[in-house]
């Protein structure tokens, strides 16, 4: 929110101010001291100074919104995958079971473009760079996820074959997706900083979440000191 913004609304308070001891604008006539006393009685008025605050912090409010909503978003699409993906790793299975198999993979690979696909869209470069780095990851391991059913679109998204997933190696399976040096694992590891820092850039783009020169609070307080109490 620049201060530009603000000053686009508090200029119209000002300039009644200004005008209220501007002798050009008024003169000694009866009607003219009406003038001056309606100016007055608006600039004093709860109402005006009230819609004059809600204004700033609207402006304030919409600006940020955006951001804060694709933060948001990133930080908790990047903690489903860390999830999915670290259960894999961690679990231990054996993947013996087909059924077991396919719905571990599929809330891995659900998860993974939900990640992708919110990643893309942040402003934030090192998450930016962090999800080439996922994808780079993928990429390298494209031949051995397809062996098993995973095959990697033009777009980076994942897609399944159910029937070569359950058909598998259990082998191939825990190769990939078993153990802290895994393909899984590997994933987990850069989803977690994903969500470390869309986490973070969101409680600095979140209103009433900071005070410092930064947040409605702050705004709120800048428009009482600019306008009194309503």
């Amino acid at each position: 929110m620049s201060l530009y913004g603000i000053n686009a609304y508090t200029s119209n308070y000002n300039s009644l101010y200004s005008g209220l001891y501007n002798k050009k604008s008024f003169g000694s006539n009866t009607a003219d001291l009406l003038e001056l006393a309606k100016a007055v009685d608006k600039v004093r008025s709860p109402a005006f100074r009230k819609a004059t605050a809600d204004e700033i912090r609207k402006m304030f409010s919409s600006e940020e919104s955006s951001s804060e909503d694709n933060s948001l978003k990133v930080s908790e699409s990047a903690k489903d995958l860390n999830k999915y993906a670290g259960e894999l790793a961690a679990s231990g299975m054996d993947f013996s079971d087909p059924e077991k198999n396919l719905t571990a993979v599929k809330n891995f690979v659900d998860s993974y473009n939900s990640a992708l696909d919110n990643i893309q869209e942040s402003d934030n470069t090192s998450i930016l760079a962090k999800g080439v780095q996922m994808v780079n990851t993928t990429n390298a391991y494209s031949r051995t996820l397809g062996r098993i059913g995973i095959s990697v679109g033009s777009d980076n998204r994942l897609t399944i074959n159910e029937d070569m997933l359950k058909n598998a190696s259990a082998g191939t399976l825990k190769s990939l997706f078993s153990g802290s040096y895994s393909y899984a694992n590997k994933i987990a590891d850069k989803a977690s900083y994903v969500n470390r820092s869309a986490a973070l850039q969101a409680q600095y783009t979140t209103p009433y979440s900071y005070n410092n020169k930064g947040g409605v609070e702050y705004y709120s307080q800048l428009a009482s000191m600019l306008l009194g109490k309503y």
